[in-house]
């Protein structure tokens, strides 16, 4: 079960790293080019919309993992010390 639900972290972490890397990239074409219009600024907030999802879903999944693992064998789970471990 754990390794099912680290399997969808780290899913769910490549989408959240791929919308950071992206949405940097478009803010900075975009500023550049100076091409702003409502469509522009409509992706952009669609796109912080899914990398907050996919960044707290990250975060939360770690703080489930560790909740679970607590109640089972009332310590965390150990390959989760650090908060981006997968």
């Amino acid at each position: 079960m754990y390794l099912t639900l680290r399997i969808i972290r780290a899913v769910i972490g490549i989408v959240a790293a791929f919308q950071f890397f992206g949405t940097a990239r478009f803010i900075r074409t975009e500023l550049i080019e100076s091409h702003i219009n409502s469509d522009s600024l409509i992706l952009l907030a669609l796109r912080l919309i899914i990398l907050a999802v996919s960044g707290g879903a990250f975060l939360g999944l770690r703080k489930f993992i560790n909740h679970l693992h607590t109640n089972k064998l009332n310590t965390p789970h150990p390959a989760l010390n650090k908060p981006w471990a997968l």
